[in-house]
This record gives structure tokens, C-alpha cells and sequence, in this order.
């Protein structure tokens, strides 16, 4: 995609819009049924703004670039929706408390994120509250139902999925993020906001030259970052495993999710072939040092405190779930034995693959299903069921649950896109 207007200074284009943000790994949050903005703060009433209605007010297309402060932009972006400008004028304006001097709007999206823009970013002509891009209703990748968009400030600036507008007379002291995690990591020392975060003076950080964060900010964030670009990967709600008829369903009613994946690969026709080629992934071979360095560091503390004895395991501490499988699944093939994972397989069937693991923390399932797209192929899920052992298990599940999801599972699944072809 061509770029809209010359790149400002530090970005580096990119040929696709991915998914931005520090949760990127998080599935996008529902959107209710009729989606609303809400309007709050130095008003004389809260007043809710249907997203629907946006259609019935004046609006503006806009050609124009998406800025990540980590350094990438995403060009030739076709953007429609209305002017800020207008909905404050019409809207907000007539609602303001009388003698209200308004300094700062803060927009919170579904996800928690919020950011502050001074009145005169807000107001400024190209700032829009987008409801379409690219000739599309926005998806939820990209704020679906209706997002904030001004193209002359960083992304993090431009909060999605709009839900509440606060009108205030002073900055907030405090802004809320879509994780604990990036709230922690949003205050420093490196990754600040600047109240302004404009492109075209590169205000990246409130306090430190940009030309020093610019690697920072491209080699750590912006990898990152720009991985959800290509992954091929996807964190899914809890519900999409329960929204199809399982069999696994039968056998872990006791089980919680941990997670929900959706693999990379492209179409899958054999599904045997992709469990074979999943069930030969080994951490401890991967290609990041991040990676090796977790798989050590939990090997080693597994020794120390002794979380995988052998009277820990399968057969021992906790009853083997092939003791409930209906006879069908018992007598049928039981897939493929893992060539590093310490799991055993429960069963294959032509749709799941289900393995067991377990230890003096948790009893865990891992469990892979071939689910219809909709368009006549197929994609790859993972779920995670897990059974914790106590306080320590549920301790253990929440103390690693960052890392899993911020460094394993990425690169665990870039790996497997990398080292795994479709099948024919």
C-alpha cells in the first residue's frame, strides 16, 4: 500500500494493517448487541449515544496512515466516520456544565484502554470517530463497533472499540490499560505516554529523546508487535471451545479453560498430519533464547521443589482420564506420543486430539480440534483444560500465566508456522 503522505520521522512503513496494542494477544472483548457510547464528566446529565446512530450524522471519509509509537505505520488506510468535531459541537457542547472550561476527553474502549486528548487534538478536522475502514464495518481486530481515529498522533492515542467519552476540566491522573501488565509497563521507564504523543514531532516518550528509543522501541516493542502482523495465530474466548459439540466435552466437566488457540498453517485437510507435526514441537529446541532460557529456568525449579516426580503424574497423584472415555474413544486410535512433552495421548479421532499432563501443580489437558471456517476449509484450535492442585496449582497457573501468553505461546506458534507446511 502506498503511503498517504511522506512517513514521519522513525516509522517505517509496513504492507498490512495488523492488529495493534499492548493485549494484542488477548482475545478482542464482545461487543454488546447494541453497542453504545456513553458520555460522562462535566456535563450536566450522562448522555448515551447509540453507535448506530453515528450513521444518521454528518460524516467524512479520510485517507489516511495508521503511526505505532513503536515505529511502523500502516499505510494507504481509507477511514469513514464522524468528525470528533462534530459530535462534540452538536452533542457534547450543549450538554457541558455552565461554566465548565473543558481541557481534556478521555475515551475508554470495551478492552479498559483509555487515553487522554487535549481539546484542541480532539477537535482538530481529521479526527474521527471511524465505524469503517477500508469500505468495511471495522472489525474487531481493529475496534469494532466504532473506534477513535486521529492520524496525527501515535496509535496508542486512538482508543478502539469506543464505549464511554469523559469530558473533563482537568488531565486525568491516571489512564487505564487493557492488562495489568501494560498498565505496569505504560508507566516507565521506557514505555511512557506523552500527553500528546504527536507523529510529526515524534513525541514518543514525555521525557527522553526519541532518536535514543527509536531501537529500543523497534528491536523490543515493535517486534513484538509486529509478530500479531504475521502470526497466523489467535487467542479465541473461552466460549468458541464450548460453542462446538466436543467429545473431550465428556470427560472434563471437572477441567477449567486456560486458554483457547487458534493455530497457524493455512488449510488443513489432514488433520492426523498436523497433530503429527504439532506433537513433535520441542521448547527446548526452539529457535528464541527467551524460550530455552523459560524451559531451563522451569526445568530447574521443577528439580528444586520437586513439581514433577514420578508420584506426581498420570497414574499416581491423579487417575488417568482415559479411565472415562466412552468405549468408542478407549478402543480407537489414541494419536501420536509427544516427542519432548512429558503428555500421554487420550484419543484421535478425524476432528480432535486430545493429551494429558500432569504433576504436583496442575492436571492438564491439551486438546486440538479441527473447526470449519465457514468458507470450506478448516484452522487448527488448541485448548488448554486445566485441573489446578490447590492453592499451589492455582498460584503456579496465575504466577507463569504472563509469560505463557506474552513469550511461549507467540513463539512456540511462530515456530510451528515456520517448521510445518499445509497439508494437500
Amino acid at each position: 500500500m502506498t503511503p498517504t503522505r511522506p512517513l514521519p520521522p522513525g516509522q517505517v512503513a509496513l504492507d498490512r494493517f495488523p492488529r495493534f496494542g499492548t493485549h494484542f494477544y488477548r482475545p478482542a472483548p464482545r461487543v454488546p448487541p447494541d453497542p453504545e457510547v456513553e458520555i460522562t464528566g462535566a456535563v450536566t446529565e450522562t448522555i448515551t449515544l447509540r453507535v448506530a446512530d453515528l450513521g444518521t450524522m454528518p460524516r467524512r471519509d479520510l485517507d489516511a496512515d495508521f503511526h505505532c509509537v513503536s515505529g511502523w505505520t500502516a499505510t494507504g488506510l481509507h477511514w469513514e466516520g464522524v468528525p470528533f468535531a462534530t459530535l462534540y459541537r452538536s452533542v457534547i457542547e450543549p450538554a457541558l456544565e455552565p461554566g465548565a472550561t473543558i481541557t481534556h476527553i478521555v475515551f475508554t474502549g470495551l478492552d479498559g484502554h483509555e487515553s487522554a486528548l487535549l481539546l484542541e487534538d480532539a477537535l482538530a478536522e481529521n479526527v474521527l470517530v471511524a465505524d469503517r475502514l477500508n469500505g468495511a464495518a471495522l472489525d474487531s481486530d481493529h475496534g469494532a463497533p466504532a473506534r477513535l481515529f486521529s492520524p496525527d498522533q501515535y496509535g496508542y492515542m486512538s482508543t478502539k472499540h469506543l464505549c464511554r467519552i469523559e469530558v473533563r476540566t482537568s488531565a486525568p491522573r491516571r489512564l487505564g490499560a487493557a492488562h495489568p501488565i501494560a498498565a505496569l509497563g505504560l508507566r516507565g521507564p521506557f514505555v511512557m505516554r506523552h500527553p500528546r504523543a504527536r507523529v510529526w514531532e515524534e513525541e514518543r516518550h514525555p521525557f527522553l529523546p526519541s532518536r535514543v528509543l527509536r531501537p529500543f522501541y523497534q528491536s523490543i516493542i515493535g517486534r513484538g508487535i509486529r509478530l500479531s502482523a504475521d502470526r497466523g495465530y489467535l487467542r479465541l474466548p473461552d466460549e468458541d471451545h464450548f460453542a462446538q459439540p466436543w467429545r473431550i466435552h465428556e470427560i472434563t466437566q471437572d477441567f477449567r479453560v486456560e486458554d483457547v488457540w487458534e493455530l497457524p498453517g493455512g488449510d488443513i485437510d489432514d488433520f492426523a498430519l498436523a497433530v503429527d507435526q504439532i506433537a513433535a514441537l520441542d521448547l527446548a529446541d526452539n529457535s528464541s533464547a527467551i524460550v530455552r532460557l523459560l524451559v531451563t529456568v522451569r526445568l530447574s525449579l521443577g528439580e528444586l521443589l520437586h513439581l514433577d516426580r514420578t508420584d506426581a503424574g498420570i497414574g499416581a497423584r491423579v487417575g488417568s482420564l482415559r479411565e472415562r472415555l466412552p468405549a468408542d474413544l478407549r478402543d480407537g486410535p489414541r494419536g501420536p506420543q509427544p516427542s519432548a512433552l512429558p503428555a500421554s495421548p487420550l484419543f484421535l479421532t478425524d476432528d480432535e486430539c486430545a493429551f494429558e499432563i500432569a504433576n504436583e501443580t496442575v492436571h492438564a489437558v491439551l486438546h486440538l480440534s479441527r473447526v470449519a471456517d465457514g468458507a470450506g476449509r478448516f484452522r487448527v484450535r488448541l485448548a488448554v483444560l486445566v485441573k489446578p492442585n490447590g492453592i499451589l496449582g492455582r498460584a503456579y497457573l496465575a504466577a507463569i500465566r504472563p509469560f505463557r501468553h506474552l513469550i511461549v505461546y507467540p513463539t512456540l506458534l511462530q515456530e510451528l508456522a515456520r517448521k510445518r507446511q499445509p497439508a494437500r
